[in-house]
């Protein structure tokens, strides 16, 4: 997803929708390693999947660098970000802070991604994983390598494994998401747990830690004219 259309877009969503009320609850803490920058980024999973809400600092210096098109030069200035999915709807909470400066964005993600494209293949595509006989250590554990791919390029491979003792369920949750930025209808069917390891040709991301680490949220945003 290109940020920078992401901050058009917020920029217009801040001013026409600001009414959300809702209370949400996240579970566990996933803290990964994307070798090839050397980057780490957390994500909270709640409700088993429902939710994935990520504060991590590569993402407000993503953003900062798109603000800087809009009068925002200081590469030093203080900023954080927050989003937060609902993977249910597929809808985007974000807040971002730069300095003195707040913008809130209320996202459909569906309709962001697809950009109004209208799949026309009849086609029905599954996002599936078959099971392999090799084995990825991560954090002294043992896991099963999958071999993840759609059905209609199965040569396209990614490896995965995934933990199954802390539960996301990717089917019931991630059909929206994976449809919106494949531009098809895709079913998925890949197995329960978070994932803690992915490679395609290169270690794309590797899991450093993951905890349980139960907190509650409220949103309660609220313009109103008399």
């Amino acid at each position: 997803m290109n940020l920078k259309h992401i901050v058009l877009l917020l920029l217009f969503t801040s001013y026409l929708s600001f009414s959300q009320h809702f209370e949400f609850e996240l579970d566990y803490k996933a803290t990964y390693l994307i070798p090839k920058s050397n980057d780490t980024i957390n994500i909270m999973v709640g409700e088993n999947g429902k939710y994935l809400y990520t504060d991590s600092e590569k993402v407000a210096e993503g953003l900062r660098s798109s603000f800087r098109r809009f009068g925002s030069l200081d590469s030093k200035l203080e900023s954080s970000a927050q989003l937060l999915l609902n993977m249910s709807t597929n809808f985007m909470l974000m807040k971002m802070k730069m300095g003195e400066n707040t913008v809130w964005g209320h996202v459909n993600l569906t309709t962001f991604m697809s950009r109004g494209a209208k799949n026309s293949s009849e086609l029905k595509v599954r996002l599936v994983a078959k099971p392999t006989n090799e084995f990825v250590t991560v954090n002294n554990k043992e896991f099963r390598l999958y071999n993840v791919a759609p059905t209609n390029k199965p040569d396209d491979i990614v490896a995965m494994a995934f933990d199954e003792s802390y539960n996301l369920d990717y089917n019931a949750y991630f059909n929206k998401l994976i449809s919106a930025a494949a531009g098809d209808v895709i079913e998925v069917d890949i197995p329960n747990g978070v994932l803690v390891y992915a490679r395609k040709e290169q270690e794309l991301l590797r899991l450093i830690t993951l905890k349980k680490e139960k907190r509650k949220g409220k949103l309660n945003l609220d313009l109103t004219f008399e």
